[in-house]
This record gives C-alpha cells, structure tokens and sequence, in this order.
C-alpha cells in the first residue's frame, strides 16, 4: 500500500507544480491508511487540473495495489 501512496503522492505533486518528494516510512503499517487517505483528500483538491496522463497513471497505480491486496 506504501507504493500506492507515494505514486498518488507523486501525481498531486506533479499537478501542483511541486517537487516530488517521498512519503515517509512510519513505524507501524498500520498508518498508512490514514496516509492514504490524506493523499486521496489532496488528490481530490487537485482533481480538475490532472492531465490525461496524470489520470492515467493514478488510475494503474490503483489498479495494482488493487491487484495485490485483493
């Protein structure tokens, strides 16, 4: 799931302007939903300026953490 977050975290970055910059690593698993869910929230802020491509590429990230887990 922490691959999921940080390709999420890059495409936001990139629709932002911003560097990419990685998530962190947290003691405990058990976090990153909550990393997941700040990611999406911000994802949703930046949903009307996403390319093509951006969708894209948070659409496969998506589908292999879809792949994985389930």
């Amino acid at each position: 799931m922490h691959a999921l977050v940080q390709a999420l975290a890059d495409v936001c970055a990139e629709a932002e302007g911003e560097p990419r910059r990685p998530v962190p690593r947290l003691a405990s698993d058990l976090h990153l939903p909550e990393q997941l869910q700040v990611v999406g929230l911000d994802l949703l802020d930046v949903a009307e300026r996403l390319t093509a491509e951006q969708r894209e590429a948070a659409d496969a990230a998506i589908a292999r953490a879809r792949e994985r887990l389930f």
